[in-house]
C-alpha cells in the first residue's frame, strides 16, 4: 500500500484518522509484521496483516496480530473508547 491507496481508502470510508503505510518496509521490521511465508513450496516475505492502536502518548496501547474481520472493528472501538 502507499499513500493514494490509504487516502482512497480513506475518502471511501470517510475515515476521520490516519492509516500507517510503510513504502520502505522499515516500519514493517520495526514492528515485527514483516513474516516468512509459503506458497507452493516458494518461501517469501509478506505482511502479516496486524492492527496496532497507538495511544495519545504515541505509545502501543493494543494489538491484533490476528484479525477476526467480523468482530475486529467493535473490538478496536471497545480498545480505543476504553483508551481515551
Amino acid at each position: 500500500d502507499n499513500i493514494a491507496s490509504h487516502q482512497k481508502f480513506k475518502d471511501k470510508l470517510c475515515l476521520k484518522f490516519e492509516l500507517g503505510y510503510d513504502e520502505t518496509g522499515k516500519i514493517f521490521e520495526d514492528y515485527g509484521v514483516l513474516k516468512e511465508k509459503s506458497m507452493f513450496k516458494n518461501t517469501f516475505l509478506a505482511i502479516s496483516r496486524t492492527t496496532f492502536l497507538i495511544n495519545q502518548k504515541g505509545k502501543i496501547a493494543a494489538i491484533w496480530p490476528k484479525v477476526n474481520i467480523a468482530q475486529h472493528s467493535n473490538e478496536v472501538l471497545n480498545m480505543v473508547k476504553n483508551t481515551i
